[in-house]
């Protein structure tokens, strides 16, 4: 009843599968979601005019309902920021037609689908937010045939129901709006075997949301001062002399750094906010009065991801600070140094039991100003 040829191959997936022991725990981690959208299918007309003719009836007019909504649930697994297993439930609706005949009588007839399905997903980045993904995989669906007929049209076997297993594909792309919360568009294509012996396709376009769980960062403790306490007093053993008392000598220090401004980004990106450049602005007038100083741009990353990522990430923060300040401030490229410290080196602050994951965020993910003086 329902037919239209599938292409085939996706290799965005192999290439996902390939990529992933480079950089396996990157994002990786469970997530949920669901879609809802349009589905769609093709209902072969001409098999059912046949059909029908062997029968000994004409059939001058068919109509027919290949559009209907539909909705899938699913959870899936991230193993690195380029490949993931994904499965679920789908519900692809009911599709139907009326044909009439002659002698006179109707034959009208539908299908329900629904089913379950388990998919390997490539993932291509663009940006830290924006990515494109391509799956592919197989769904067990089951199909309610349902046939009805009226005068010259006699239906023996009304209802009939069909479960099988066959391929599905389908491509999109997702759009991160916080660590957590995504959404996609997507389109997929699900070879559907139906109940009375005919193969072919349904195609669904859909948007969707999904969460990702994870381990929440550990709280840091209270936040210490910049230069390092001395080392702890231990008083001597009781003698019959009396010891001298010793002070620590601290190791002399060769500059003096002072930190004058924090910026601060949003999770897995780069990009300057809002917050930043005007930030940005009054440091560049702090520069200009001061042309003696070097600057150090110390760029820090959050505790997701591998060290190797989290420290490129932090590298991309500080250079594009210093880009803001060598275009717009006008800066010389000389006075600035960059430097990535990925997740090696968190600041400390004074946490709450209800905010641990916004002190996180505040403690990493940012770029530090830090003026060194000689």
């Amino acid at each position: 009843m329902i037919l239209v040829r599938a292409p085939a191959g996706v290799v965005l997936l192999a290439l996902g599968a390939l990529a992933c022991p480079v950089a396996w725990a990157q994002d990786s981690g469970f997530y949920i979601g669901g879609n809802g959208g349009l589905s769609a299918a093709t209902i072969d007309d001409r098999k059912i005019r046949a059909e029908l003719a062997n029968s000994g009836l004409a059939t001058p007019a068919i109509s027919d309902n290949e559009r209907d909504a539909g909705f899938k649930l699913f959870g899936g697994y991230r193993f690195c920021r380029y490949f993931a297993l994904e499965g679920g439930y789908f519900n692809l609706g009911k599709f139907g037609f009326t044909a009439t005949t002659v002698p006179d009588g109707t034959l009208a007839g539908s299908i329900r689908l629904q089913g379950a399905n388990i998919d390997a997903v490539a993932i291509l980045p663009f940006t830290d937010s924006f990515s494109a993904f391509g799956r592919f995989g197989a769904n067990y669906a089951q199909a309610r045939d349902h046939f009805g007929g009226t005068g010259a049209v006699a239906v023996l076997d009304p209802s009939r129901d069909k479960s099988s297993t066959s391929d599905k594909f389908g491509f999109g792309l997702e759009y991160d709006f916080t660590e957590r919360l995504g959404a996609r568009v997507e389109a997929e294509r699900y070879r559907i075997n139906d109940a009375v012996g005919n193969r072919g396709d349904v195609d669904m376009l859909s948007l969707g949301v999904l969460y990702r769980f994870g381990a929440k960062a550990a709280p840091a403790p209270a936040r210490t001062a910049m230069t390092a306490p001395p080392p702890e007093w231990v008083s001597p053993p009781r003698t019959v002399e009396l010891q001298p008392v010793v002070q620590p000598v601290m190791a002399p220090r060769k500059d003096i750094v002072l930190v004058f401004e924090e910026l601060h980004f949003q999770f897995n990106k780069s990009d300057l906010t809002d917050d930043s450049r005007a930030i940005l602005k009054r440091s560049i007038r702090i520069l200009h009065d001061n042309p003696a100083a070097h600057v150090r741009l110390a760029g820090y990353a959050s505790a997701h991801g591998t060290e190797e990522y989290n420290r490129k990430l932090s590298e991309r923060r500080a250079k594009a600070v210093e880009q803001y300040l060598i275009e717009q401030g006008r800066i010389d490229p000389g006075r600035l140094t960059i430097v990535g410290y990925g997740d090696s080196r968190p600041e400390e602050y004074e946490v709450s039991p209800n905010d641990e994951e916004s002190a996180a965020a505040r403690a990493n993910m940012r770029v530090r100003f830090e003026v060194i003086v000689d």
